[in-house]
C-alpha cells in the first residue's frame, strides 16, 4: 500500500501545495511502482524509493506552512511591520521572490540550503545585507536549468 496526497501528509491549505503534492506524488509512485512491476516485486523494500523521493519535499513543504500560518495570522505592530515589509520586498525582489517560490515548490537546485534566521533578518532589512543570501540562486541563473 502506498499513501499519497493528503493521506500520506497533511498541508496547511496556506502553501496551496495540496493538488501540487498529490500530483507529485502519483506521478513518482507511478515510476517507483513501475520499475517494481517490472521486476515483479512490490514489496515494501521495493516501494520504499517512493518515500524517500517524496518525504523531503512533503517535509519542507509542511515546514513552511507552519511558518507562514505563525507569521501571517500574528497580530502586533512589530509583526504586522514585518509582514508588509516582507510582501513589499516579494513585489519589488526579483531574486527573492524566486527563492520563496523555488522553497515553496520544493525546487531544492535552487535553494540548497534553507534561510536562517540572519538571512531572513538581511531580507527583511534589519540586518546588514550580506551578497550571498541568494547565491545559489545567481550560481543557477547560467547553468541553463
Amino acid at each position: 500500500m502506498a499513501l499519497v496526497g493528503d493521506v500520506a501528509l497533511t498541508v496547511n491549505p496556506i502553501t496551496s501545495q495540496g493538488v501540487s503534492l498529490a500530483l507529485e506524488d502519483a506521478l513518482t509512485l507511478a515510476v517507483v511502482a513501475g520499475r517494481a512491476l517490472r521486476r515483479n516485486d512490490l514489496s515494501a523494500h521495493a516501494l520504499r524509493p517512493y518515500e524517500l523521493l517524496r518525504r523531503p519535499q512533503a517535509e519542507t513543504i509542511h515546514e513552511l506552512g507552519d511558518i507562514s500560518l505563525r507569521a501571517f495570522t500574528r497580530r502586533g505592530r512589530l509583526m504586522t511591520a514585518m509582514k508588509l515589509r516582507t510582501l513589499r520586498r516579494l513585489d519589488n525582489d526579483r531574486e527573492f521572490r524566486t527563492y520563496v517560490m523555488a522553497s515553496y515548490c520544493g525546487l531544492r537546485w535552487l535553494t540548497p540550503k534553507p534561510l536562517s534566521f540572519m538571512d531572513a533578518a538581511r531580507i527583511l532589512g534589519v540586518a546588514p545585507r550580506r551578497a550571498a543570501v541568494f547565491a545559489p540562486i545567481r550560481a543557477q541563473a547560467g547553468s541553463g536549468r
